[in-house]
């Protein structure tokens, strides 16, 4: 809920400087991304359960990334998991736009995004089989599902942290962005005082 909270501000804060800024729709996105991870953890109320019945195929679905689990045993669900992952990454790439993705990963943020990304990924491959990491952690492996999920959680809030301190640009509301002070030219001088600037030449 605290990276949700964290990626709308940063959306707001792109919005009043952009009315219709590219990265305006990144940060919505991540806010609904962190809003959905929120909902799978909690199962949505057990609405999802309600709805599939409980077990299909021997899988207990109360989410859907219990889909994927199906998926391994229904092939049709595969190919349907695989298309339906396609479609929304070509979806959101278009809805973005490429380049404020490419400008985006330049960050230092991006960091912890990928880190994010990837203890995500492991914590899935857990879900799936919890002995996965059995020959590198030995009993370990069948307890590093959840904390890994509270690190991807951890490591999602500081990237937007990062984007929202001030290392990433963002200036607090009612602040304003620091100019250096301009020193005054010749163009600046008041008629009053080109005759003092003339008698200095002189001497």
């Amino acid at each position: 809920m605290a990276a949700a909270h964290l990626g709308d501000r940063r959306r707001r804060g792109q919005g009043a400087r952009h009315r219709v800024a590219p990265a305006r729709r990144l940060y919505r996105v991540t806010s609904g991304l962190c809003l959905w991870l929120v909902l799978e953890e909690i199962e949505y109320f057990g609405l999802v359960e309600i709805l599939t019945g409980g077990i299909i195929e021997g899988v207990w679905v109360r989410s859907l990334h219990d889909l994927i689990a199906l998926g391994m045993r229904v092939p049709a669900v595969l190919v349907a998991l695989t298309a339906a992952a396609a479609v929304l990454a070509v979806a959101g790439v278009w809805y973005v736009g490429l380049p404020c993705l490419v400008r985006e990963a330049a960050s230092a943020a991006t960091l912890p995004a990928l880190a994010a990304a990837g203890t995500l990924a492991m914590s899935q491959v857990l879900d799936q089989d919890s002995g996965a990491l059995r020959g590198y952690v030995g009993a370990l492996s069948n307890r590093l599902e959840e904390p890994l999920e509270l690190v991807t959680a951890f490591l999602v809030t500081m990237a937007l942290v990062m984007k929202i301190g001030p290392a990433g640009g963002e200036v607090a509301p009612g602040a304003s962005r620091s100019r250096p002070e301009q020193q005054p030219g010749p163009e600046h001088v008041g008629d009053g005082d080109e005759h003092a600037l003339d008698q200095d030449r002189s001497r």
